[in-house]
């Protein structure tokens, strides 16, 4: 139920150069695992506009008391389901003990 779009919800405007910080466009902020929503099938044609190959699905299943199981799933499994985007795709499985070392402290 995120992306890194959302990250950007309580960003100021303008980063601390004075540019523009980018906004979502044509889909707006969207939930992947929302079933009732037609966003993946409209990131396949603006995909299939713009000559985007594919898209890679992140899978993670984590070892661990506090995220045990499978999460960011959701979205893998409405695609397999409804066929949506329509497009090739790999699958980028990830299975370990859940670490934020991808998270920056500065």
């Amino acid at each position: 139920n995120f992306t890194d779009w959302d990250s950007l919800r309580s960003a100021p405007k303008l980063n601390r150069l004075g540019y523009p910080i980018p906004r979502p466009t044509e889909l707006g902020y969207y939930d992947l695992s929302d079933a009732s929503s037609d966003v993946a099938r409209r990131q396949g044609e603006l995909a299939k506009k713009y000559k985007v190959d594919g898209f890679a699905y992140h899978h993670y299943w984590f070892y661990d008391e506090e995220h045990p199981g499978p999460n960011l799933h959701a979205p893998l499994e409405l695609m397999l389901k409804n066929g949506h985007p329509d497009l090739p795709f790999l699958l980028h499985w990830c299975a370990m003990k859940w670490v934020s070392t991808w998270q920056s402290s500065g």
